[in-house]
This record gives C-alpha cells, sequence and structure tokens, in this order.
C-alpha cells in the first residue's frame, strides 16, 4: 500500500482552491495574513466550495503564523475532496489520501 501525502500553498486572493480529490485527512495546515482584522478559512469535504463544511477557522489579526496540526488517527476526514477557501490569507496544507 502506498501512502500519498500532498502539500498545496494558497495565495492570498486566490478565492478557492482544490487541495485533493477524493478521500483523505487533513493532517496540518499554516495559516498567516496581514490584514487588520480576523479572516475565516474555510475546509470543505467537496471539489467545490459548497457542500459539507469540515472545518472553519477565524484566524485573530496579530496572530501569525499560526499552525495547526493533527495526529493522523484524529486528523478531520473528507470523503469526496478537500476544497478551501482562505479569503485574505495566505495557507498551505497538507493532507493525506486513503
Amino acid at each position: 500500500m502506498t501512502t500519498n501525502y500532498q502539500g498545496t500553498l494558497i495565495a492570498t486572493g486566490a478565492g478557492g482552491t482544490l487541495v485533493h480529490t477524493g478521500a483523505g485527512r487533513l493532517l496540518s495546515f499554516l495559516v498567516s495574513h496581514g490584514e487588520a482584522g480576523a479572516q475565516a478559512v474555510t475546509f470543505y469535504d467537496n471539489t467545490a466550495g459548497s457542500g459539507t463544511v469540515l472545518l472553519v477557522v477565524d484566524v485573530p489579526a496579530g496572530i501569525r503564523p499560526t499552525l495547526i496540526r493533527f495526529p493522523r488517527a484524529e486528523a478531520p476526514a473528507f470523503a469526496t475532496g478537500l476544497y478551501v477557501i482562505a479569503n485574505s490569507a495566505h495557507v498551505a496544507v497538507w493532507v493525506v489520501g486513503n
């Protein structure tokens, strides 16, 4: 069995980005922004920015960069794919496919 790790950088203003197609787990992400207010980053279990919301993270201003890591056994699972809307943040995402 082969484990497929994948990483993606989503630049600010990119809108949304398809990170992975198919089932997998969200292992970690790094968020940074220079905005005056909090920025929301939304993770969808889908191949588009709609449908089932897997996770929403509000990153306050002045707390950057923020790294969130999950143990593999506790990492949020997605079935259809992983789509991320970063708004005005830079986000690096690491996933593993099933």
